[in-house]
């Protein structure tokens, strides 16, 4: 489970590395283009600028969660049998599913959540265009009321959705499908 916890420390650090990257390639290109106006230079560069700091502002909160995460999770009594089943449990996407527990890895934060917590699910298929031959991508929600914010879990495809949907209902027979 440390391993995917640390995966969010990773995102973190290479979603810091890649903004500043790419702000200073974005200041370099600007500035070095002869044929724009000074203020098409100026307009481009602070809004690239934002754009650069809105993932760096992400980064940051993946690496502050990975704090939090940590201490949260190591220090809890049964945390060698919250690992063993993590090991033990099966896959899909950033979501793995355990005898009694589900194990997340959303866009900026970690979960384990109880399978008893989970009240209802819903996908969204979000993205496609057919006129583009954009397929578009899937967000599965998990629902509860103990659990504090819904959780967002990314999938590529609607049959990878599909299969943790039916596998968490296999698991807990009480979750609603939400339409």
């Amino acid at each position: 489970m440390n391993k995917l916890i640390k995966k969010l420390r990773n995102k973190g650090l290479l979603k810091i590395i890649l903004s500043c990257l790419f702000e200073i390639i974005v200041v370099y290109v600007i500035l070095s283009a002869d044929d724009v106006e000074m203020f098409g230079k100026i307009v481009c560069l602070v809004l690239w600028s934002i754009a650069c700091l809105v993932y760096f502002i992400s980064g940051l909160i993946n690496i502050k969660n990975y704090k939090i995460n940590i201490n949260n999770y190591t220090n809890i009594p049964n945390y060698e049998e919250l690992d063993k089943e993590y090991s033990n449990s099966k896959q899909f996407s950033s979501l793995y599913i355990g005898d009694n527990h589900v194990f997340v890895i959303s866009s900026n934060d970690f979960y384990i959540l109880k399978l008893d917590d989970i009240e209802s699910m819903l996908y969204l298929h979000l993205g496609y265009n057919y006129l583009k031959a954009r397929p578009g991508y899937y967000y599965l929600y998990l629902k509860g009321k103990n659990i504090e914010k819904n959780v967002k879990i990314y999938f590529i495809s609607k049959q990878h959705v599909k299969e943790a949907m039916d596998y968490l209902k296999s698991k807990n027979n009480n979750i609603v499908i939400e339409k």
